[in-house]
């Protein structure tokens, strides 16, 4: 099941709100797609089929792509593909798959799917046997860091099966229900220091929230003020820069909601800071585009 955008710890140092999180985010894939040289007349857009079985020619290769560039230069602990096998030839039989990063600029609308893309065949990213239907996950830690740290290029990954493997078949992006589609699930910790300037933090006597929460564009930001004081509502990215300021000025003790629009803004993670006179809240949301 996928957990989106859950903020799993928060280590205080003294009182100030210069903390690390450690997160986890998750992405849709941008693109994703298979390759087949030799069987052209049965594409599916909806499957991602991998194999490398010459008796009957087939040798399937699996693309994925991902935007993680909200992840820029973070420090990422973990990250994991999750992709749904319903199928497994012979009668549910493994196959292993190596992985790799793509080469090129691609995108599913239009690479041909009965061309192999080049990869980078001296670095191998993950490996993995897929031994039975339903969701797998894969570590490909050591690709997302060279993403995040720019050292490879991201172009996506391509899937490629060990000689005389037999199909995995996956659903892409595009299956139906949403409980099968791949995603990617990063783990990293990030210190920041946004709204520092003017406030101490004081543990959580206002409540902040967002919904929809991943959001495309706009979501609505909910306070809940247990006393009137003034307040400042203002949304930073990951660098600690502020995007928008929300609100500022006086409000009763209540419960508001406040719109966000995220239109001009680039796809990642947010954070909301909520600062009154003395107390101040951080949450995170997740911008999906």
């Amino acid at each position: 099941m996928k957990k989106i955008n859950k903020i799993l710890y928060i280590f205080l140092f003294g009182i100030l709100i210069n903390s690390v999180y450690a997160e986890i985010v998750t992405f849709s894939p941008l693109d994703d797609m298979y390759t087949d040289e030799i069987n052209t007349g049965q594409h599916s857009v909806d499957q991602l089929w991998v194999a490398n079985y010459a008796p009957v020619n087939n040798y399937q290769r699996i693309m994925m792509k991902f935007d993680i560039s909200s992840l820029a230069g973070q420090d990422i602990n973990k990250a994991e593909l999750n992709i749904y096998r319903f199928f497994g030839c012979p009668s549910g039989g493994a196959t292993t798959v190596r992985i790799y990063a793509i080469l090129e600029s691609w995108d599913e609308n239009s690479w041909s799917p009965e061309t192999h893309i080049s990869y980078d065949a001296g670095n191998q990213y993950g490996l993995y046997v897929f031994s039975a239907n339903g969701m797998h996950t894969i570590d490909i830690t050591s690709l997302a860091r060279a993403w995040a740290d720019s050292s490879v290029d991201n172009h996506g990954l391509v899937m490629i099966a060990d000689d005389n493997c037999k199909f995995a078949k996956c659903y892409s992006k595009e299956a139906s229900n949403s409980e099968f589609q791949p995603y990617l699930e990063i783990d990293y910790t990030v210190p920041t220091n946004v709204g520092t300037d003017d406030h101490d933090l004081i543990l959580k006597t206002l409540e902040l929230s967002a919904y929809p929460n991943p959001f495309n564009p706009s979501t609505n930001i909910k306070i809940a003020l247990k006393n009137g004081s003034k307040i400042d509502i203002k949304a930073y990215n990951l660098a600690g820069q502020q995007v928008s300021e929300i609100f500022s000025g006086y409000l009763a003790a209540g419960n508001y909601t406040y719109p966000f629009n995220g239109a001009n803004l680039a796809a990642g993670a947010y954070f909301i800071i909520a600062a009154t006179e003395e107390t101040k809240e951080c949450y995170k949301i997740l911008l999906m585009k």
